[in-house]
């Protein structure tokens, strides 16, 4: 509100916010309150000035959050008793036996707009991080993940004593369960894109998992992971790619298969970068950040030098992007390697790629040499 509007009122401007000033200035109070697991939560009246949500108090209410609660009911509860504390501000404000008093220095927190990355869930996080979140993105934006490529959003889930594998589901007759850094969760409503919501058993009959079958949902790739860190070391500080590799799988407990995958990722990414780099360049009209460029050296040599699937070195690539570059930059690394993986599908970058890497022995830049058959075997992700 502009300054010159602020001074109109003869008592100011008095507002409403769902929180216990200071706590949680800004525009998602409730939201915010229940995904940091505070025990109350409650709503003030203040005055108007120009910082957020920074003037002076009048009355306030508190409420306990409930281990149910969804920022939806909360807010619907509070703006009930909100109303009615509203009423009896401005009624002491007239007759004078109510009086502003300034907020504390201390205790300030922000509660910025709940985005749709904020909602996305996490399945390494545990079941009571998961659970808050849920809950406070619930009915909006709604909480969500990804199954085969597809995004679908999760109503509030019950916490077991169920142990599963991070981001594995499970299904029985009537329960739907994923695991997390803990314990499990267990679904209660889910919604697929253009779908109605529905109980989690009824969604997980529908994609065809029948009780008692399990699958795996959208999770942190570390294999992946593992290798953009090498890549970014070897560019950055120009370290032995092998040491570097070798900290990496230890620093994220890689091993086996997915070890075998980092090192395949690792070692013809860094053997084959001189010609993606001429694609990438081809199909981009501006710089390039180096970790950007390290992403999309990755989706390169997954789509042209490997068995990986296209859909998943592309959506593999993009969460590796959001994740550990940001989100600004994840439409262009979609963008690039669908054109990669579209003019791989006509063999369009056929000349663009040297005589295949296992015909002839290569050696690195650092002091490891890498023969013929030499790479591990890898998975297919």
């Amino acid at each position: 509100m502009p300054e010159v509007a602020l001074s109109i009122p003869r008592h100011g401007w008095v507002n409403l916010h769902f929180s216990l000033l200071p706590a949680w200035r800004g525009a998602a109070p409730v939201q915010r309150a229940i995904m940091a697991g505070d025990p109350v939560t409650g709503a003030t009246t203040f005055s108007l000035v120009a910082g957020l949500d920074a003037g002076p108090t009048y009355l306030r209410l508190e409420r306990p959050i409930q281990p149910t609660d969804t920022s939806g009911a909360l807010l619907g509860a509070l703006a009930d008793e909100g109303a009615q504390l509203l009423v009896r501000t401005l009624d002491g404000i007239a007759d004078g036996s109510v009086q502003a008093t300034d907020q504390p220095d201390v205790g300030i927190t922000l509660a910025p707009k709940i985005t749709v990355d904020d909602a996305r869930i996490d399945w390494t996080q545990s079941a009571e991080v998961l659970d808050r979140q849920i809950r406070g993105c619930t009915p909006a934006p709604g909480a969500w993940c990804e199954f085969r490529g597809e995004r679908f959003k999760v109503g509030p889930a019950t916490i077991t004593q169920d142990r599963l594998a991070t981001g594995e589901l499970v299904t029985t007759k009537n329960s739907v369960l994923v695991g997390t850094a803990t314990t499990a969760l267990a679904l209660g409503q889910v919604k697929a894109f253009g779908k109605k919501e529905m109980a989690a058993p009824d969604w997980a009959r529908g994609i065809r998992i029948e009780p008692g079958g399990a699958a795996q949902l959208s999770a942190p790739d570390q294999a992946r992971v593992v290798a953009f860190e090498v890549l970014r070391a070897v560019d950055e500080s120009d370290a032995y790619a092998n040491l570097a590799l070798k900290q990496a799988l230890a620093r994220h407990r890689v091993t086996g298969r997915d070890a075998a995958f980092a090192t395949e990722l690792v070692s013809g990414t860094l053997r084959l970068r001189g010609s993606y780099d001429p694609i990438i360049d081809s199909l981009v009209s501006r710089a390039l950040e180096p970790a950007v460029r390290d992403v999309l050296r990755l989706g390169a040599h997954q789509l042209l030098s490997t068995r990986v699937p296209v859909h998943a070195a592309i959506s593999t690539s993009v969460e590796l992007c959001r994740r550990h570059v940001g989100h600004r930059t994840t439409g262009l690394v979609n963008a690039v390697l669908r054109k990669v993986a579209a003019h791989t599908s006509s063999s369009g970058w056929s000349g663009w790629l040297p005589t295949p890497a296992s015909t002839r022995p290569v050696t690195w830049r650092w002091p490891i040499r890498i023969q013929s058959g030499s790479s591990p075997p890898w998975p297919r992700h």
